[in-house]
């Protein structure tokens, strides 16, 4: 229940608690695509506090993302399906690339300052989207903030709204992904609910900070996405 108000507190700004919720997981239910499937529970309650939050805000585009959007869908469906072909060490492999984009994009400064930005085509859009929706379907860890670098970075969007449309697009993944993980029998409600209840605390609070100073808490969340990234790099090697 801590790992899981730790989870929704990080969850809620950046993305990437599954970093932590899905190790948590697989302690109990051990590696594979049943811890995986049980971490969509958690994921969509997590997404759900925190995009009722951004919504009030008005953080939360959703018109001009529907490309984004029915891709995350379609990649999220499709990568829940193949996860149970693929081989413990693949996940290992999907660390191995990500840890370094998040820390490469975390000391970019220039990237973080308010400034007028390009908005991507909405191929590029459905692109980005399809890539997001088949890792976090597959995998979990660090598919929100994947959708939030995403929005943000490569489509153009303020960081505010990146966030807010990127939690948007987070529920479509993970309630999609839940329901081909149900169909398939992979998800144990009994291990998911006492971590979905603190994770649902720890999304508001996240979340609440978010929209105050957005810059700061989006940065910091990434990092500590990072840390544990490398922590559970070092730990599975």
């Amino acid at each position: 229940m801590l790992m899981g108000f730790l989870t929704g507190l990080i969850d809620a700004v950046a993305g990437g608690g599954g970093l932590i919720s899905v190790p948590s997981y697989m302690l109990v239910l051990g590696p594979g695509a049943l811890a995986i499937g049980t971490n969509k529970i958690s994921a969509l309650a997590s997404t759900l506090t925190a995009l009722y939050i951004y919504h009030r805000s008005g953080f939360v585009q959703f018109k001009s993302n529907i490309p984004f959007l029915v891709a995350v869908v379609f990649g999220a469906v499709i990568g829940a399906y193949l996860s149970r072909f693929l081989p413990p060490e693949a996940y290992k492999g999907f660390m191995v690339v990500l840890a370094p984009v998040l820390l490469f994009v975390l000391f970019q400064r220039r990237w973080w300052q308010e400034q007028e930005r390009v908005r991507s085509s909405k191929t590029v859009l459905f692109i980005l989207g399809l890539v997001c929706g088949v890792y976090d379907g597959i995998a979990g860890p660090g598919g929100g903030t994947l959708m939030f670098l995403s929005l943000f970075i490569m489509a153009g969007l303020p960081l505010t709204l990146a966030i807010g449309t990127a939690k948007l697009a987070n529920v479509f993944s993970a309630g999609f992904s839940l329901s081909t993980y149900l169909a398939m029998d992979l998800v144990n409600w009994r291990a998911a609910v006492p971590m979905t209840v603190t994770i649902v605390f720890g999304a508001a609070i996240g979340a609440r900070f978010a929209t105050q100073n957005a810059a700061l808490f989006a940065r910091l969340a990434l990092l500590a996405v990072s840390v544990f990234l490398i922590v559970r790099l070092v730990t599975v090697f």
